[in-house]
């Protein structure tokens, strides 16, 4: 590039883009540098739960999750207080339940409502066949 002479105007990084010429000589993107950000990227906005339920495998996903936390809220009322904060639902799959328990001794005391448990699911027409326990330990 040549130096310019002092007073000249000079050329400036967003200049030399904007003169950008296609092979035919015309102006190859004054439609592109004159769009503003949002109008490149106008996509459609929707929130995540409406993203997964477009999604056929991930919607099976979700049901699946929304039918392991009911069938928790049936039985939250069999387990007794100061155990309900180390239960949390888990898989729910071909009619088995699984619970998650953070400890042996809260897995233990569980395993002596599975009775219970599973007559409570029966009786709010929830398919439960068999609940299982998991220990679930915390990450390091």
């Amino acid at each position: 590039m040549e130096r310019l002479a002092l007073g000249q105007p000079s050329i400036r990084d967003n200049d030399v883009h904007c003169q950008t010429t296609s092979f035919n000589g015309s102006k190859a993107l004054p439609s592109l540098l004159s769009m503003t950000t949002a109008s490149r990227y106008n996509r459609r906005v929707f929130s995540l739960e409406q993203a997964v339920g477009e999604e056929p495998t991930l919607a099976l996903l979700q049901e699946r999750i929304h039918a392991s936390r009911n069938c928790l809220e049936a039985v939250t009322a069999l387990i007794p207080a100061p155990l309900r904060s180390q239960v949390q639902p888990g898989p729910l799959e071909n009619g088995e339940w699984c619970l998650l328990v953070s400890s042996a001794a809260a897995s233990t005391k569980l395993r002596q409502l599975l009775p219970s448990m599973r007559q409570r699911l029966a009786q709010n027409d929830m398919e439960i066949t068999s609940i299982r326990l998991k220990i679930q330990t915390p990450r390091r």
